[in-house]
């Protein structure tokens, strides 16, 4: 991202609107103080060398990105345990659910003729 400047004068409209200046600018607008660069987030003015964020918040965002990384690593370890054991499951016990799934809708279509003839006698 790019490095923005804006006013640090803590009494400075700008300043508390956030406003931002080209990087022609020197002065600000509303107050005549310099500007400088700025961090994006915080608006603290930044060292030499430093990107668009300062160094604490380029540490937040790094921790942040860090989490964000580890809960996903631990979200799709534990989806993945989940798929092995449930296929694992299914090749072991597989043919059994289909055999029943098949003679129990045999069974299930005799009950229902059973029942429907039994109705039919009262």
């Amino acid at each position: 991202m790019k490095k923005i400047k804006g006013c640090i004068n803590p009494e400075c409209i700008a300043k508390r609107k956030k406003l931002t200046y080209a990087a022609d600018d020197y002065y600000c607008s509303k107050c005549g103080e310099p500007i400088f660069y700025v961090c994006r987030w915080c608006r603290k003015p930044l060292e030499e060398g430093d990107g668009a964020f300062c160094a604490d918040c380029q540490a937040k965002m790094d921790a942040r990105k860090q989490q964000v990384k580890d809960t996903a690593l631990k979200t799709g370890s534990t989806v993945k345990n989940a798929a092995t054991k449930a296929f694992g499951f299914l090749s072991e016990n597989g043919k059994k659910f289909y055999e029943a799934a098949i003679l129990g809708a045999d069974e299930e279509d005799d009950d229902v003729e059973e029942y429907t003839a039994g109705g039919d006698e009262e």
